[in-house]
This record gives structure tokens, sequence and C-alpha cells, in this order.
């Protein structure tokens, strides 16, 4: 798919905070996130390795993917219909994280709540990488749909 317009490089890269050494002038790459204009697929690499980050149905804003290190299937759900929240669950429902909006807040977007203070290594990277793909995904849905509107409501806040 390179060079094609329905694909893009990574729009989103997100490295360790360990601090460089120096054999190094780059902290590591723990993994990236590409958007796509015409597909709600959202393309996540975790350490080199490709993972979608899929959309449950037409009419849903969960997303969901296959977690290579947590070996299960793990969504992210919207709290609410008009919600900003976002919520990591498991298969059996079980939350992981939860991503608290800060809607009125002008220095923070929000704050990553783990809920399982063990998790940590490539399954804390997949919850970042994943967490930030969606929190993206969705600004970039309720910009287009505020710009579709044709300015209508588009002072209207949720």
């Amino acid at each position: 798919n390179s060079g094609s317009i329905f694909s893009s490089k990574p729009h989103m890269h997100i490295t360790s905070a360990q601090t460089t050494t120096a054999s190094t002038s780059t902290p590591p790459l723990i993994g990236t996130n590409t958007f796509h204009s015409f597909s709600r697929v959202v393309d996540m690499e975790f350490h080199g390795r490709p993972v979608s980050l899929e959309p449950d149905g037409i009419f849903t804003r969960a997303h969901s993917f296959a977690s290579p290190a947590f070996g299960e299937r793990l969504r992210w759900e919207c709290d609410g219909i008009f919600g900003s929240d976002l919520m990591l669950v498991n298969a059996r429902k079980e939350l992981i994280a939860r991503f608290d909006a800060s809607n009125f807040a002008w220095s923070k977007v929000g704050k990553l709540h783990i809920v399982n203070g063990g998790i940590s290594g490539e399954a804390l990277d997949e919850i970042v990488v994943s967490g930030c793909g969606m929190l993206e995904h969705e600004r970039r849905r309720k910009k287009n749909s505020s710009s579709s509107s044709g300015g209508a409501v588009a002072g209207v806040a949720a």
C-alpha cells in the first residue's frame, strides 16, 4: 500500500520515556498509529508487530484489537452515547484501563488509569499505544462531524 492515496506513514510515534544512551540518540520506539481518510480502522504497530484497531460495527464507536501481550481480543468502548471517556475491557468485560477526559480543562486532555497496577512491559505499551490511537481517532471523528455539519451546530458543546 505504500504510495497509495489511501495509506500513509504513521501519524503518531510513541517512544519510551527512557533516557537516551551514548549509543542511541533517540529513545526506543514502542509503537505507532496510522489513520486513514476513508477508513475507521487504525493501523497500529507494537514493537514492530502490526495490529489493527477495528470498529466493532457500523453504528458503534467501540474498536477492538487482537492483543499479542494479553493473548486475547481487547476492546476500547466509549462511556455513554456522547461521552469522551474511554474504557479498555477484555472479552469477559473486565476493566483493564480507563481514560477520563478533561473536557473543560485548558492544560490537559485527561488521565489514563491502569486498573491492575501489576501491568507492565509490552502489555502496558499496548494499552498506551492503542489508547492514544483511540483518542486520536475519536478527536478526528468529532472534528469531521462538526465540520461536515456546515456550521449549524458547530458552536454547541456536547
